[in-house]
This record gives C-alpha cells, structure tokens and sequence, in this order.
C-alpha cells in the first residue's frame, strides 16, 4: 500500500484502472439478473456465464496485439472511450422489448466490452514496468491484485444493490457504467505527461503482414519461448497445478457437503458463500498485509507453503471431515495464494522482453486459466462414476506430487521477486 501513497504515476493508473474493472464487474452479475427474466432463463444465464469465460480463451489474441500496439497509453485512452461507446449502445437497446435476438446482440456488446478491458490491461503492463521502480513491483502487484480480488468479491453485491436502488432500471445503470468508464478516460487524460512513456512495440517484419495467421505463429512461438526461462516455465506448471487443484478442490467440496453434515456450518448454501469469501478475503488479506518473512522468502517456499497446505485441506476431507478445520484452511491457502501470485507476476514482468511482455504474460495466464474449466469438468465426470472419497484420495496424490516437484525446484533455484 506505500507504494501507491508515493508513486503517484502508480497512482493514477491504479485509480483509472479501478474504475475500469468496476466497470465491468458491476455489470455481470446485473446482466445475469436481466438474463433470469428472459423466457428460457436457464439458457440464458447459461449463455452469459459462457460469453463471460470467453474471455480467458481470447487472452493470448489480446496480449498479441498489444504487444504490435503503436501507443499504448492512446491506446487505453481509445479503449475507454469504446467502452463507455458500448454501454451508451446498451442502454439504448436494453430499453427496448426483452427477446432472444436483442439477448444475443447485448451478449455481443458485453462480451467486446470485456475483451476491450483484457486488451487494455495488456497494453498498461509496460507502461506499468516503466513507471514503477523494479524493487516495488512486487509490492504494486500485489496492491493491484487486491483491489482487483476486493472489486471481484464486493462487486456482485454494489452491482445488484444499485440495480434495487435504481428500482430494476437496466437503462440507467448501464449509464452509470458508462460514467465509470469515463472518469477512467479523465484519470488517465488529466495524467498524460506522466503516463505516457514510449514503449517497445513487438516487431513483424516487413515481409510479413501482420495478420490472423501472424498471430496464431506468434502465439506458438511464445508458448515455446517460455522453454527459454526454465524457472519460468517450471512456475507455469505449479501455478497451473495449483490452479487445476484448487477448481477441482471447489467444485468437489460443493459435492461433498451435500453428504457430509459435519462439515455444515448453519447451512448448506451459508457454507459454500463462506467456503468462497473466506478464500477470496484471505487473497485480499494477503496481498495488502503479507507477513514480512513470506514476502522476503523465494518465490519455491511460498509454492511449497500454498501446496503442503492446500495437501492438508484435501486429507481433512478425506479423513476428519471438520468444518472449522475446512474453513481455516481455506482461508490460509487464500492468504498465502495472495502473497505468491504477485511475486510470480513481478517475476515475469521482470524476466519477460518488454515488447513481447503482453503475449508472455496472456500466453501464461491463458494456461493457467484454462485448468479452471478443466478441473471443473474432471470432477464433475469422476462425482458421476466413482465415490467422493475415492476422488479426494486421488486429490492427495496429487498434492504430494506437487509438493514433492516444488522441494525438487527448491533444491536447484532460490527466486526473489
């Protein structure tokens, strides 16, 4: 939190970037409830919650053509007028009479209006690099990951409460989205000669146009070039293993607590809101408030921290089944997830080329996100074929061989961030 106090350019671009995702996170859990009052509301809730994950597959797209970008900094500035563009479209069509071919063309507009937001994002990631010092970027992601972890875990509720407020007025809150996205447009226009600093643009050469095909050659090119940073690549994997542990851990727990009364704390549907805000304020906790000693050991400790105990969640429901001892775990393996993704995102920023820093990064994050989906789908097959304990049991292997691949990383690397 220092950092942002001292670095003003930090600062304003935090403050633009805020208004940005509460832009858009405002808006999804409404469009959900808009989505609950069409006719067939279960395809079309299911609808938006599939357009909303759409934007994990189109990352890497992202992060290609914002590394080719020319200016970034005008960039964001023309993205946020887009986006405030859409929402005045939107509000707009939303006023008209409910159907599915109005449905499937506000689907189109929230999905552009997202993907605009991931482009953006990677478009300020040098600009990020060039404005904050490189002994605070661990500590400025860590800030940054936490407002976004507390926009994520508050936004739903502020959405659906202004939206009651507003008296189920779809028009006027989509109005008000696009008056955040505005005020973004001021904070970074008000704070140009600040942030608009010359970036490294990644460069096709001139016998090659820049083109679909281009980007699928590039977007192979970086997979492969992450090969090339070995603890880089290594930390993909546990960042990906403890990602496809941790979805597949969700979805089975929600499972487990429909047969196991002993793990139900007042009731069932109170206990999976707890299980969810105890590990998302945990990552809050520990993104703003890190104890000094986890902040300072490498970034193999923390890995091995996160996945010994994420270990110990998965054999209290396989053996002692006990609520508390869930909901405490829970809560550690958020704290100690939020004090070790901003040091890994710090690394990568460190150790990635500044021109090919978008496509690195959203090559990373597509990998890593896409094991969320895939957890979910593993478990939800295996919860219909074999029993839970079984399932829990394969859990624990898995964890002891995440345990035993970060103490074998630990041995060769020693990484700080």
């Amino acid at each position: 939190m220092q950092v942002f106090w001292q670095n003003a350019k930090f600062r304003a671009l935090m403050c633009s970037g805020l208004l940005d995702n509460l832009g858009t996170t405002l808006f999804n859990i409404v469009f959900i409830i808009y989505a609950s009052h069409m006719p067939n509301p279960n395809l079309a809730v299911s609808a938006v919650s599939l357009i909303s994950s759409l934007p994990y597959v189109t990352n890497i797209i992202a992060g290609v053509f914002a590394d080719h970008s020319h200016q970034h900094y005008r960039g964001m500035l023309v993205i946020r007028l887009l986006q405030m563009g859409l929402f005045l479209v939107l509000s707009g069509l939303i006023s008209l009479t409910p159907g599915w071919y109005l449905f499937g063309i506000l689907l189109l507009l929230n999905f552009l209006t997202e993907f605009l937001g991931t482009y953006g994002g990677y478009l300020m990631l040098p600009i990020f690099k060039k404005i904050v010092p490189e002994q605070d970027l661990t500590a400025a992601r860590g800030f940054q990951g936490g407002v976004s972890q507390s926009i994520s875990l508050i936004g739903g509720m502020v959405g659906a409460s202004l939206l009651a407020l507003l008296n189920q007025n779809y028009v006027l809150f989509a109005l008000v989205n696009a008056v955040t996205f505005l005020l973004s447009y001021i904070i970074l226009k008000w704070h140009q000669a600040d942030l608009d600093v010359p970036v490294k643009q990644s460069v096709t050469p001139q016998s090659t146009k820049f083109s679909l095909k281009t980007v699928v050659g590039e977007m192979k090119n970086n997979y492969g070039a992450l090969r090339n940073f070995p603890q880089l690549f290594h930390f993909v994997l546990l960042f990906a293993l403890t990602n496809l542990l941790t979805s597949m851990q969700e979805v089975l727990m929600t499972l487990t607590l429909l047969h196991y009364h002993s793990l139900i704390l007042f009731n069932y549907g109170f206990t999976v809101a707890l299980v969810g805000a105890m590990e998302s304020g945990g990552m809050i906790v520990g993104s703003f408030f890190g104890l000094p000693g986890l902040r300072r050991a490498s970034i193999e400790s923390n890995v091995i921290l996160v996945l010994a105990t994420l270990l110990g969640l998965f054999l209290d429901m396989l053996v002692a089944r006990n609520g508390i001892v869930m909901i405490l775990l829970v809560a550690i393996v958020g704290y100690l997830c939020g004090i070790l993704f901003p040091k890994i995102d710090a690394f990568i920023m460190k150790a990635a080329p500044e021109e090919q820093l978008g496509t690195i990064m959203s090559a990373i994050n597509s990998l890593v996100t896409l094991t969320i989906p895939l957890g979910s789908l593993v478990v939800v097959a295996l919860g219909n074929l074999i029993p839970l304990t079984v399932i829990w049991g394969l859990m624990c292997g898995l964890g002891v061989l995440g345990v035993g691949y970060a103490i074998s990383l630990w041995k060769r690397y020693q990484t700080y961030a």
